[in-house]
């Protein structure tokens, strides 16, 4: 069975509030996925997959406790696959992006804190899940008719600023 590999993800993200509960949420993030398994054509090596996103969560976040110490999101991610590679643990390298669809999308939902370290800055934790629903496998080499769906969870930690509120 495939392992998940240690990713990363990094871009900004931006916010509207509608009101005290309820905010628009998105991001244009750089996002690294991928898996390891077994290479079953040499016995005992193993094949590393990783894949390297655009990712746009759409996301509508809703304030659990005051000043956001607690929120949720929910909404839908597009991504765009800007490189595959497929590295071998033997001397034979394979790189490239040719047995994939470059569009992926899904459903998104995290949970979160952003801690006010003064008025007009803050801390923001959070653990996201992108859940894909688009079949990322393309139709000439998935000729078994097999999907294969991308899922990530990210933990994502940033420094926010709250444009409009001065220092008192």
């Amino acid at each position: 069975l495939p392992i998940s590999i240690l990713g990363g993800t990094v871009g900004p993200f931006f916010q509207y509030s509608l009101n005290t509960l309820f905010s628009v949420k998105t991001s244009l993030s750089y996002e690294r996925k991928g898996y390891q398994y077994d290479n079953i054509a040499f016995p005992g090596s193993t094949i590393f997959s990783y894949y390297d996103y655009l990712v746009m969560p759409v996301l509508i976040k809703i304030n659990c406790l005051k000043n956001g110490l607690l929120f949720m999101n929910t909404g839908a991610y597009f991504g765009y696959m800007i490189h595959h590679a497929e590295k071998y643990d033997h001397p034979t390298d394979l790189w490239d992006n040719w047995n994939y669809n470059k569009f992926d999308c899904g459903l998104s939902f995290g949970v979160g804190s952003t801690i006010h370290v003064t008025r007009v800055i803050g801390i923001s934790l959070e653990i996201r899940n992108n859940f894909g629903l688009y079949d990322i496998q393309s139709e000439f080499y998935n000729m078994a008719k097999i999907p294969k769906f991308n899922n990530s969870t990210s933990f994502l930690a940033g420094i926010v600023f709250f444009p409009g509120k001065t220092e008192k």
